[in-house]
């Protein structure tokens, strides 16, 4: 992705508790990452595909704007106190990224959450 459209990040985004992201170790490219996700609440949570990606620059996050596409509504669910893994390719959407320190958000049931992660 040589030119950018970004905007900035509509908020701040606060320290989930009931549920968090992390990656799976040495899983970030240009292209991809593998994403672990946590439920730690009681209560089943349902989420989707979709995710945005943040992009941080001089002391402020951007929301990178890939333009219209299209995702698959696909309603996942996640068990009480479950984890599960997702692979993220975002190849097709915002082609390779260039170096720098990104974050992906990712709403997982009424939880809007991110993991932040870096490409050299």
């Amino acid at each position: 992705m040589n030119h950018m459209n970004l905007k900035v990040a509509p908020q701040q985004l606060l320290e989930q508790t009931q549920v968090s992201l992390q990656l799976v170790e040495n899983s970030v490219t240009a292209h991809s990452l593998q994403l672990a996700i946590m439920n730690h609440t009681s209560e089943e949570l349902v989420y989707g595909v979709g995710y945005e990606i943040d992009v941080f620059k001089k002391n402020t996050w951007y929301t990178i704007d890939a333009g219209p596409f299209a995702v698959i509504l696909l309603a996942i669910t996640l068990p009480a106190h479950g984890h599960t893994t997702e692979d993220i390719d975002w190849a097709h959407t915002y082609g390779a990224l260039p170096a720098g320190m990104y974050r992906l958000v990712k709403m997982i049931g009424p939880y809007r959450t991110s993991v932040e992660f870096s490409i050299r």
